[in-house]
């Protein structure tokens, strides 16, 4: 196991959680970001300070979580996420390459559509339908540039903790106890997981494959819908009073069929990828106080 690791977007949904599991299993954790918690690292406006922590601090493993994963956001200033999304990937795995340390850096699933709940491999070719995915998979590019990388394509949901800022999961749950209105996609479909169940299989994944893509995702594929239904059903809560909606209907244009097929992974680390049901049982027992 790593001894030493800096997680880069350490104050994200999935930096945090990503760090809590490190120090759980009393790895050393430097988290890097624009706020810390122990380092500050513009990679947007000052990409040499990450080089630098890096260079500096050697650790045996980079975890890149940051990102710019608003599609709107991404859109109204595509430098901005070329810069996070793109840029910033090839000084982080330059970096890397300086020390020759792991890294590990988290893509996205954005990039297959109109196929229903189809499980797309690593293989498959990708569309690009909008700034955000196409600065995610010129990331992606730039990370398999160096040799010891591994890059990662999920979709994850968890806790944040922001009020003002919830993750799909924090908004879903207060939803459904709040019995707000509720839209909800019948053609978006995707492969979810939970935070804790995707950096434990990413981290056993980068001891053993170097220079590749890989899914990392629930084993099947849900709609936006469903996997509501789900949640609800785990709550104890009568979801009856939800309507229909197209994620056709919302700008900018994406990408809605983002199932991840992962028998490759399945396959490396010889072990089953948790499935929709498990993955809801995993975020509902890790709850925060307030959502209960």
């Amino acid at each position: 196991m790593y001894k030493q690791v800096i997680v880069v977007g350490a104050t994200g949904m999935l930096g945090k959680a990503t760090s809590a599991y490190l120090k759980r299993r009393r790895i050393k954790v430097i988290g890097c970001s624009r706020h810390g918690p122990d380092i500050k690292c513009d990679i947007e406006a000052d990409p040499q300070s990450i080089i630098n922590a890096i260079k500096e601090i050697k650790p045996e493993l980079v975890i890149n979580c940051a990102a710019l994963v608003s599609l709107e956001k991404c859109e109204l200033n595509p430098k901005k996420a070329f810069n996070i999304n793109s840029l910033a990937v090839k000084f982080i795995s330059e970096a890397c390459s300086f020390i020759n340390c792991k890294l590990i850096h988290i893509s996205t699933d954005h990039y297959y559509t109109n196929d229903s709940n189809i499980l797309h491999s690593e293989n498959d070719p990708v569309l690009i339908l909008n700034k955000y995915s196409e600065t995610k998979f010129k990331g992606e590019q730039y990370a398999l540039e160096y040799s010891n990388s591994l890059i990662v394509r999920t979709n994850v949901t968890g806790f944040r903790n922001q009020i003002d800022n919830p993750t799909y999961i924090e908004w879903l749950i207060n939803a459904l106890k709040s019995k707000n209105t509720l839209k909800l996609y019948t053609d978006f479909y995707t492969s979810t997981i939970d935070p804790i169940s995707l950096v434990e299989n990413a981290i056993m994944a980068s001891r053993k494959i170097s220079q590749t893509i890989l899914n990392i995702a629930s084993s099947n594929a849900l709609s936006k819908k469903d996997f509501a239904f789900l949640v609800a059903k785990r709550l104890s809560i009568e979801l009856n009073w939800a309507e229909d909606a197209s994620v056709k209907e919302l700008k900018p244009k994406r990408c809605n069929s983002l199932g991840l097929d992962c028998r490759k992974a399945e396959m490396i680390l010889s072990k089953k990828m948790p499935n929709s049901s498990e993955v809801v049982d995993k975020l509902l027992e890790g709850m925060p106080r307030r959502f209960k």
